[in-house]
């Protein structure tokens, strides 16, 4: 035979994974790229860890939008404008590591990504939980 036409779920892009980066596959095509790899009994976790930090990111973005109010309006005369952005930065960069160390922890470790996506977002809801019952 010349040619032979294999009928597959795998596309193009999934091919191109080879020769580029994870992180340019979308969400769905790294989907059935870890269903492709499992089918074929070949470890995932690394394409699994990726699908996850993508939907973390759209978590945090939330939790961290809801921290945003916190940091707006709080001008009082003891406390000026720049103390608030400075704290609002300080929060945000230290959100940004905690979920950085508890994925990397969570790698090496192998815990299911699913698992250690939502402990940053539960920490930081639970300590603003906590700013809120005070401050009432």
């Amino acid at each position: 035979m010349e040619s032979v036409e294999i009928i597959t779920s795998i596309t193009h892009n999934v091919l191109n994974l080879i020769a580029t980066e994870e992180d340019a596959l979308s969400f769905l095509e790294l989907s059935r790229h870890v269903k492709h790899l499992e089918a074929n009994g070949e470890d995932a976790y690394s394409y699994r860890v990726i699908q996850w930090k993508r939907a973390g990111h759209l978590i945090i973005t939330s939790v961290l939008l809801l921290i945003g109010p916190f940091f707006v309006g709080a001008n009082t005369r003891a406390r000026q404008p720049s103390f608030w952005v400075f704290n609002g930065v300080l929060v945000g960069v230290s959100i940004y590591f905690l979920t950085r160390l508890i994925e990397l922890v969570g790698t090496l470790e192998r815990v299911p990504p699913a698992i250690y996506t939502f402990i940053p977002s539960l920490l930081v809801v639970t300590a603003i939980a906590a700013l809120v019952k005070i401050r009432s």
